[in-house]
């Protein structure tokens, strides 16, 4: 098969790219959803984060979904969603509660992306990591 005109995906912090075609042979666009990198310290609460990129989502929308997931499913107490500023961009801030933990969002829209970034507000080294983030 011949992939010479096809999308590619680099992650270089997963050590992972591919490719994949932009338009399916019967015309259907084919889009990249979500990208997801996870940092987590095992058998601590010392890092937290999470950096993500959604398409075709807006923060409010995003936030309705994850706000029933976590009310639904973690039994967590969400906050209301909150203009904010992020790397020096316009963006959307909300937290939830739950089991004795506490997870600050981000959304910053960009275009049709939509960047999610969440962080352990407890944690210095969670909220280092968040303060880090840099976008295209």
């Amino acid at each position: 098969m011949d992939t010479s005109g096809w999308e590619r995906c680099a992650l270089p912090g997963l050590g992972v790219s591919f490719r994949y075609p932009a338009v399916t042979p019967s015309g259907a666009p084919v889009e990249l959803d979500a990208v997801r990198i996870h940092f987590q310290s095992r058998g601590t609460n010392e890092v937290y984060a999470e950096v993500s990129q959604h398409s075709g989502v807006s923060a409010a929308d995003f936030f309705e979904r994850e706000r029933d997931f976590a009310v639904e499913r973690l039994g967590a107490t969400v906050e209301p969603l909150e203009p904010t500023t992020f790397a020096g961009r316009p963006a959307w801030r909300y937290a939830f509660a739950f089991d004795g933990k506490r997870r600050e969002f981000v959304l910053v829209e960009d275009g049709d992306r939509l960047y999610r970034v969440v962080h352990d507000p407890t944690s210095e080294l969670s909220r280092a990591v968040a303060e880090s983030v840099r976008f295209p």
